[in-house]
């Protein structure tokens, strides 16, 4: 049977008549901790949160004039004059992102 064990496997250690040697003590690995520590049943509640705010019953509300039911981009008081001017100032500081972008990625320029 040359090297098999009591439970038919190879025995990596020899045996002596010495004390056996006990594996170091388990270190928890430095990094993220796992999300769960384990799977809820079927018929086991999930959990719920303490520290998050549901979105259902609430009533949003508009950052330009404070009514309630409707947010800052449908604003009903908010003439149209006023509308395009907000978009085209969006429109302009997105195309100036957009440069800045380019310029921080492109090159260093070279002179001869």
């Amino acid at each position: 049977m040359g090297g098999l064990g009591p439970i038919n496997g190879p025995r990596f250690w020899k045996l002596s008549g010495e004390d056996r040697i006990e594996a170091p003590p388990y270190k928890r690995p430095p990094g993220r901790p796992k999300g769960k520590a384990r799977i809820k049943g079927v018929r086991e509640s999930p959990k719920k949160n303490q520290t998050k705010v549901d979105r259902k019953g609430r009533i949003c509300h508009c950052g330009l004039c404070g009514g309630e039911g409707h947010n800052s981009r449908k604003c009903p008081r908010e003439s149209d004059e006023s509308r395009k001017r907000r978009r085209l100032n969006m429109e302009q500081q997105s195309h100036e992102q957009a440069i800045e972008d380019v310029s921080s990625t492109a090159p260093p320029a070279t002179q001869p």
